[in-house]
């Protein structure tokens, strides 16, 4: 894989987080088709952020397909392809967050998921790299109006 995160990961900006950074360090991830990795300092100002813990997670984790698929030949007969196969690839943040006054911890989850055609990484890989260019682009971009959405529901 890849991915590997530069750190500290500078984040978007929003409302009561001034110039935020997230020092990150590998973590062992539960399967080997996977890149973990554990967020351990803070920058910027961040009041009340918490780093990771096992009880209360700051983490990302990205995978790629175990075994990645490729195009089929096409069909002798119609020319067609039959059904094209999907590689999919995730990436997950898990943070730990209070649900009340008390205290009491629960686990968010982000969850962003690719499921790129198989032959499509070949053909168009353009075209690919401008879609996950804009995913990109709008979580940063647009991190207020999404942490808007997430807390008051405004769309």
């Amino acid at each position: 894989m890849t991915v590997s995160f530069s750190s500290p990961v500078t984040g978007a900006a929003i409302t009561g987080l001034t110039t935020p950074t997230y020092t990150l360090v590998a973590d062992q991830p539960a399967e080997a088709n996977a890149k973990a990795y554990i967020v351990t300092a803070l920058g910027g100002t961040q009041t009340n952020v918490r780093t990771h813990s096992i009880s209360d997670p700051f983490s990302i984790t990205v995978w790629k397909p175990k075994v990645p698929k490729s195009l089929p030949p096409k069909n002798a007969l119609s020319g067609a392809y039959p059904q094209v196969p999907m590689n999919s690839y995730a990436m997950i943040i898990r943070k730990g967050v209070y649900i009340d006054a008390a205290s009491v911890l629960r686990q968010m989850t982000i969850r962003v998921m690719v499921d790129l055609a198989a032959g499509a990484d070949a053909a168009d890989a353009v075209n690919v790299k401008a879609a996950l260019s804009l995913l990109g682009g709008v979580a940063f971009a647009e991190g207020q109006d999404i942490a808007d959405l997430a807390i008051l529901g405004v769309l």
